[in-house]
């Protein structure tokens, strides 16, 4: 996403870009991050995606040092579940996560 507070963001999402210039492209939605964000491509989860997801993330335990040595809350895993069903909601299932098309490629 270009569009992105956190510093590295941007930079790494030109260089995707440019690496892989004929290739589809989705760029994933940061809530604290994102300036602007169009939820254009959805791909539906079951609860056990979710789930498998959150414990991925809780294995990160640099992220929650670093984000705490910030004065910044760990992730909140809850809100993870909860955009996964705010986003379902959109298209009408319990979980959903929502991309927004960079490029799309059909050949």
């Amino acid at each position: 996403v270009v569009d992105d507070l956190h510093q590295d963001h941007p930079v790494i999402a030109i260089e995707g870009c440019r690496a892989f210039r004929f290739a589809s492209i989705l760029s994933y939605e940061i809530p604290a991050n994102n300036i602007s964000f169009t939820a254009s491509a959805f791909i539906t989860l079951e609860e056990w995606h979710v789930e498998k997801k959150t414990k991925a993330i809780k294995c990160y335990k640099s992220q929650e040092l670093r984000r705490k040595s910030l004065g910044r809350e760990p992730a909140n895993l809850a809100r993870i579940k909860a955009l996964a069903q705010v986003r379902g909601s959109q298209i009408r299932v319990d979980y959903a996560e929502a991309f927004d098309i960079v490029r799309w490629i059909i050949k």
